[in-house]
This record gives structure tokens, C-alpha cells and sequence, in this order.
């Protein structure tokens, strides 16, 4: 019997390998900041407030980040035709 497949989509090719890499070295990171924090000041009720207020904004800083990038992406693409 063989193990279910971890990459259901298919193994991640050239081009998405290093997203995979980036998004697990900074949840990495994270949790070491937040393991840091903890074993600093040994607060863990302040860390889980502030990580519910993190989590709460996330969506705001998406569409942010999401419309900002929309944008400049439109603006590098309007001048690329206007130079042909």
C-alpha cells in the first residue's frame, strides 16, 4: 500500500519551489520570534493578544498589499506597450 501523495497537485517544479521554501523559512522565523519573545519576557497572555490582533489585521494588510501590487503591476504593463 503506498502512502498518500503530500503534493496532491504534483511535486512543486522550479517555479514555485522557492515560494515553498519562503513561506516555511518565515513561519520559521515567526515562531522563533515568538518562542524568543516568550522565553524573554514569559508573557504568553500577551503574545496570544497581540497574535489575535496580528491575525484580525491580516486580511486589511492582504487587500492592501494585494491592491498596491494590482497597481504597480498595471502601471509597469501600460508602459511596456506604450514603449512598443
Amino acid at each position: 500500500m503506498r502512502p498518500p501523495n503530500p503534493w496532491p497537485g504534483g511535486r512543486p517544479n522550479e517555479k514555485t519551489r522557492w515560494q515553498v521554501i519562503l513561506s516555511v523559512a518565515l513561519v520559521l522565523v515567526s515562531a522563533g520570534l515568538y518562542t524568543l519573545h516568550f522565553m524573554l519576557f514569559r508573557d504568553a497572555n500577551y503574545i496570544f493578544e497581540y497574535f489575535l490582533n496580528d491575525i484580525a489585521f491580516l486580511p486589511f494588510q492582504v487587500l492592501l498589499v494585494t491592491l498596491i501590487i494590482n497597481q504597480l503591476l498595471s502601471d509597469l504593463e501600460k508602459k511596456a506597450k506604450l514603449k512598443k
